[in-house]
């Protein structure tokens, strides 16, 4: 699914039997009484709405309660042909998250709509996964502290109609960006983006049932010549669409190379273009970042494989003794055994030292069993993981592992090496990178210092505020003075309400400048007292070495 563009508009309005309250109860899902016609209205959704409402800040408190609102409009509207409310539905991206979504949805209406003094009924609807999208009811007149004023005609304006159409395209357009999507969506009709599509014509009740029917039409003939004709435009447009969009990538590898090559060193070039082999690819930091990501996870499985060899190692090792343990107590059996038989009891004069030599032999066997008995059940757990059940199966086992251990771990050892080799010319193409990043900010800074001489902090300027600053410079076509943002900020200031001046886009770009401008004075101010300060440091151990010549 993409995303995709819609947007439309239309006039609530009692002349075609509509209801203000009665359309708020069906977008919010609420239970709301029509005071003015004592009937309730519930729409019950399985999915219910996530609704809201935005009001000026001006706005009585009542605004909030949605059936109220909604009956005051009612009430101010005394004409059987009046209109009640303005709603709009629009299409939500799919590349959005529910919160990013939200995110959008309030900013969007809180500038185009509730800054210019209207109040907003926002119902987001997600029951149909394949449609999200949501309503807005704005109201017509304006608001007072003390209820509803008169009807604002500028907003019924055409032209305004469209400045929301394409800022509605360019908010999301901007959410899609930052979210890190690649689509977009315009408000442009096919037409006006250079798409020619016909459109078909109008069946009928005739020929649509001689159509269901599987009777050729000539207006079915035509819709489908029409059809075919408009499935190859949207072919035609789709290769010029890529073919675009191949253009706007090569020149943007274009660009990144030229800046690599501008504001890296020989020897980072080299570092850049080994990273660009192995990872045949463009050594972009996204592009190492991922691979990064690969190697780490290859390095640690690599790892883990070393471990378990190094694991089943030690244990046949301890195995191979356990076996090497019992054979010697199974000789020591055999042994105290034969000694026992081998005594001659019918030499009456050997009797005594015959019993002891017989009580040894016996205490012999027993510890040497029992020594056979432990090491035997403690194999019990080798013999379930390495699936061997005699000595001779062992045996073969314990051949087969010494001649494949060796040669395994030297393997994942080289592999282990060759991945942190890769990792480190990653990350020092990395590095390159991130330097020509610095070396071309403090060249896009010093072009900009070259703007300003009566402002030497300006190289201290963080990057962000300057891009800002320069954006400002080249939307009016001369380089504005910081005294003249001061004077600007002040005046936003004394026009705009408290309540809505943190959502002012305007003023917090200017105030952010202005707040960078105050930080890069401190820091020069404060090199500069350290630079003093080693100077005097200086100066001092000079003279005490004077001094003593």
């Amino acid at each position: 699914m993409m995303a995709i563009y819609h947007f439309s508009a239309q006039m609530i309005s009692r002349s075609k039997g509509q209801s203000a309250v009665a359309s708020a109860a069906y977008r919010s899902g609420e239970r709301l009484t029509d005071e003015r016609t004592n009937e309730t209205k519930h729409y019950k959704r399985k999915v219910k709405p996530e609704t809201i409402i935005l009001s000026p800040f001006h706005s009585p408190d009542w605004v909030e309660d949605r059936e109220r609102l909604w009956n005051e409009v009612e009430k101010s509207e005394t004409r059987k042909n009046s209109q009640l409310a303005r709603e709009i539905n629009i299409a939500l991206p799919f590349e959005l998250s529910y919160e990013e979504q939200n995110e959008l949805i309030l900013a969007y209406i809180q500038n185009q709509f509730v800054n210019k003094g209207m109040i907003a009924d926002i119902a987001i609807h997600r029951d149909d996964p394949n449609n999200p999208h949501f309503h807005v009811m704005l109201t017509t007149r304006e608001i007072t502290p003390d209820g509803f004023g008169k009807k604002n005609r500028e907003w019924n304006d055409r032209s305004l109609l469209e400045e929301w159409r394409e800022q509605w395209a360019d908010y999301a357009n901007i959410a899609l960006e930052k979210a890190g999507s690649q689509e977009r969506i315009s408000h442009l009709s096919n037409e006006a983006r250079g798409i020619e599509q016909m459109p078909g014509v109008h069946l009928g009740h005739v020929a649509h049932d001689m159509e269901k029917k599987g009777i050729q039409t000539d207006r079915g003939n035509i819709n489908r010549e029409r059809q075919e004709y408009n499935a190859v435009v949207i072919d035609l447009q789709k290769y010029r669409e890529e073919k675009e969009d191949l253009q706007k990538e090569l020149a943007r590898k274009q660009e990144q190379q030229e800046k690599v090559e501008r504001f890296n060193t020989p020897s980072e070039l080299i570092v850049l273009k080994r990273a660009e082999h192995v990872l045949k690819n463009e050594p972009s930091l996204s592009n190492i970042e991922k691979r990064m990501e690969q190697l780490h996870k290859l390095e640690s499985k690599v790892e883990e494989n070393i471990r378990f060899l190094h694991s089943n190692h030690e244990k046949i090792k301890e195995a191979a003794k356990h076996y090497e343990t019992i054979v010697v107590n199974e000789q020591k059996v055999k042994e105290s055994e034969q000694k026992i038989e081998s005594i001659n009891w019918k030499n009456v004069f050997k009797f005594s030292e015959n019993r002891k030599i017989k009580a040894t032999a016996e205490t012999t066997i027993a510890k040497a069993q029992k020594l056979i008995h432990q090491y035997n059940t403690e194999l019990n757990s080798y013999r379930q993981q390495f699936h061997f059940n005699t000595q001779k199966e062992f045996n073969t086992l314990h051949f087969e592992h010494s001649t494949s251990y060796r040669t395994e771990l030297e393997s994942n050892r080289d592999q282990l090496s060759a991945i942190q080799t890769e990792k480190e010319l990653l990350q020092n193409a990395k590095t390159a990178l991130n330097n020509a990043e610095i070396r071309q900010q403090e060249d896009f800074l010093k072009q900009l210092a070259d703007q300003y001489p009566e402002h030497p902090e300006i190289q201290y300027l963080e990057f962000s505020a300057a891009k800002e600053l320069d954006k400002l410079n080249k939307q009016y076509q001369e380089t504005i003075p910081i005294e003249a943002i001061q004077k600007a900020v002040v005046e936003i200031k004394q026009n705009l309400p408290k309540e809505i001046q943190s959502q002012n886009i305007g003023l917090s770009t200017l105030e952010g400048i202005l707040r960078a401008f105050e930080q890069a004075d401190r820091e020069m101010l404060r090199e500069r007292e350290i630079n003093q300060q080693k100077t005097n440091k200086k100066v001092k151990t000079q003279k005490r070495s004077h001094r003593g010549i």
